[in-house]
């Protein structure tokens, strides 16, 4: 958990949406990791998890699971209000 998050007490980047990218963009800028770092630790091209990110693309349904997985792995248990 991040030194910010633990000062304030919650999470401050709230994803307001269902989206998948917007939950991934959220959790990558809170845990401080670059865009090329996440899309090598997926085992993706930084331009596709760029479109992830944007929502013009879905991941596939192999790779879908590393980025739950991902999100399932690093979102905080404050973060449960958020539906990340």
């Amino acid at each position: 958990m991040s030194k910010v998050i633990q000062f304030l007490g919650y999470v401050p980047l709230v994803a307001d949406t269902e989206k998948l990218g917007d939950k991934i963009v959220t959790l990558r800028r809170m845990l401080g990791i670059r865009q090329e770092d996440l899309a090598r630790q997926l085992g993706v091209d930084p331009t596709t998890l760029a479109r992830w990110e944007r929502n013009e693309s879905e991941p596939l349904p192999e790779l879908r699971s590393r980025v739950e997985a991902f999100l399932k792995s690093n979102s905080p248990d404050k973060r449960k209000k958020t539906n990340l």
